[in-house]
């Protein structure tokens, strides 16, 4: 059941952070390189979330064998994820609105001198 859960958690931010970031570049509100990073994350946690036995490989590698801990532990990291985008989204809107809003001040008082 906590898979179930799991791939319907990651599949719902994948989807609403991939269609975002693509909305944003071409809003130009964002760059190609920040887009292609956080597409490429939420493809990952998405992948991870479907094939959990990648996590089980690099548990059994590192010489682990339960399972249990991790899928909640992903879950939690795809919930961190989320929230760290939508942080940096919105302040990285916020410093936009703020540039522009030097740039308009800045030829108002140059305009207000002539």
């Amino acid at each position: 059941m906590i898979l179930i859960i799991s791939k319907v958690f990651a599949l719902l931010f994948a989807t609403i952070v991939i269609s975002k970031g693509v909305v944003d570049y071409k809003n130009k509100n964002e760059s190609l390189t920040m887009t292609v990073f956080w597409i490429a994350t939420w493809l990952a946690i998405t992948t991870v979330a479907f094939f959990p036995s990648i996590v089980d490989s690099a548990i059994a590698l590192a010489g682990g064998s339960r399972t249990g801990l991790g899928t909640v532990l992903g879950i939690a990291i795809i919930f961190v994820l989320f929230i760290s985008y939508r942080i940096y989204a919105k302040a990285n809107r916020i410093e936009k609105q703020v540039n522009q809003l030097a740039k308009i001040l800045a030829l108002k008082d140059i305009k207000e001198r002539k």
